[in-house]
């Protein structure tokens, strides 16, 4: 009996052993490419991107470090973490023979909790790790490697080895002038210091980019750019501010909900014929509002995303966009929209069916063009109301109109 019980206890320990959450750390900017090779700069400051997940329960990172090492020559300016709002320097420095230098780094004690699923983005993890790393001046390797470890917590170690190739930053290139090459700098923009942003921005212009975008995308925790760095653009008089928050803050519902308009009639009648007042309502990733309205100069919501446009515009951004992926075949169907469908068809009212699946059924490529016209009615008449006022004021969309991958009771997959 006391064998039998010996062995049960055993198998059961060994569960929980086997059943421990493991950390998986993705690293960039070799983490997306089949050689597994970083490239750095041998002349500037380049960035360490490590993105932490479990293979199940979240992992607590109490007492935990991440160890680096690195050839003698790279080091380390500083690092920090998604929505810390701060740089740390308190980076422990060891040296070791054969040239190698040895790097201690305090991870912050929260929970790793996002699991780690190979299809999924990376980028949705919420534990980022951003590390920058600067070479010595002189520094002229070519190859290396680095090695990085996680230890010291109550979970299994996690490491890994990067091969590193070293190249000189580009230099000056010759710019469009007939159209704009945008990018951002990224979920690290908030715990980057002054001389990360300033190489930041030398080696973009320098690259042929004319634009920084203000982005983050939702449910994300994602900083766009701060006052600090606004600032350090405009400074550089280089770029345009490209703003792309503005739009999904009202079109994607992002607005607190004391500014949601009290009348039923500015929201969508959905495919079911009911009104969704708020997002969880909405039978797919449509757009909230009725589009006709929206589209409508002095209605409630029209104005609400007027004013905060012109808020963005006054901190010096002149190029509103978004992607515009929205679902049309499951609203809105209101009198407003059927109305707008029937003059743009060239129908009469009396002729469309009274039912939402019906209509679409019958006149599917017709309503994918009305949305689409529409669409593009809503920014021309924002760009109608504030031309006057707003000068080079500009806007543009990413367009996506149907979701072919997405169930729609009534539908089924794909829009029709």
């Amino acid at each position: 009996m006391r064998l039998r019980l010996l062995a049960v206890l055993a198998i059961g320990l060994a569960s929980s052993l086997t059943a421990q959450s493991q950390l998986v750390v993705k690293t960039f900017p070799n983490g997306y490419r089949d050689d597994n090779t970083a490239y750095f700069y041998q002349d500037h400051r380049s960035l360490l991107s490590l993105y932490f997940f479990t293979t199940d329960k979240p992992v607590i990172m109490k007492d935990a470090k991440l160890l680096i090492d690195l050839p003698e020559g790279l080091g380390i300016a500083g690092y920090g973490f998604l929505n810390s709002n701060n740089k740390y320097y308190d980076m422990k420095k060891n040296v070791q023979p054969a040239g190698r230098v040895s790097w201690e780094l305090a991870l912050e004690n929260r929970p790793v909790s996002s699991k780690f699923a190979p299809t999924a983005w990376t980028v949705y993890s919420f534990y980022h790790v951003y590390v920058s790393l600067e070479p010595q001046p002189g520094f002229a390797l070519k190859e290396s490697s680095l090695q990085w470890r996680v230890a010291g917590g109550a979970f299994p170690e996690a490491a890994g080895t990067i091969p590193l190739k070293f190249l000189k930053a580009p230099g000056p290139a010759k710019k469009p002038k007939s159209f704009t090459v945008s990018t951002d700098i990224g979920y690290c923009s908030e715990i980057l210091d002054l001389k990360d942003i300033d190489d930041w921005l030398a080696i973009a212009g320098n690259c042929g980019v004319t634009g920084i975008i203000n982005d983050g995308l939702p449910n994300k925790y994602a900083p766009g750019i701060n006052e600090r760095n606004r600032q350090r653009i405009r400074a550089a008089k280089s770029f345009i501010l490209i703003d792309k928050t503005a739009l999904p803050y009202i079109l994607d519902s992002r607005l607190p909900a004391a500014l949601y308009p009290p009348e039923d009639k500015y929201y969508q009648l959905n495919l079911a014929l009911k009104r969704a007042r708020k997002p969880a309502e909405m039978l797919a990733n449509s757009i909230l509002w009725c589009p006709t309205l929206l589209a409508t100069p002095d209605t409630p919501v029209f104005n609400l995303l007027l004013e905060r446009i012109r808020e963005q515009y006054r901190l010096g951004f002149t190029i509103f966009g978004h992607d515009y992926e929205k679902d049309i075949y499951t609203s809105c169907f209101c009198e407003y929209c059927l109305k707008s469908f029937a003059g743009y068809a060239g129908l009469a009212p009396a002729e469309l069916p009274t039912r939402p699946l019906n209509l679409i059924t019958k006149y599917p490529l017709e309503w994918y063009k009305f949305r689409a016209w529409q669409t593009g009615g809503i920014f021309n008449a924002l760009h109608t109301a504030l031309a006057g006022e707003c000068p080079g004021i500009k806007f543009g969309i990413d367009a996506s109109l149907s979701y072919p991958g997405m169930y729609t009771p009534g539908l089924g997959y794909g829009a029709i």
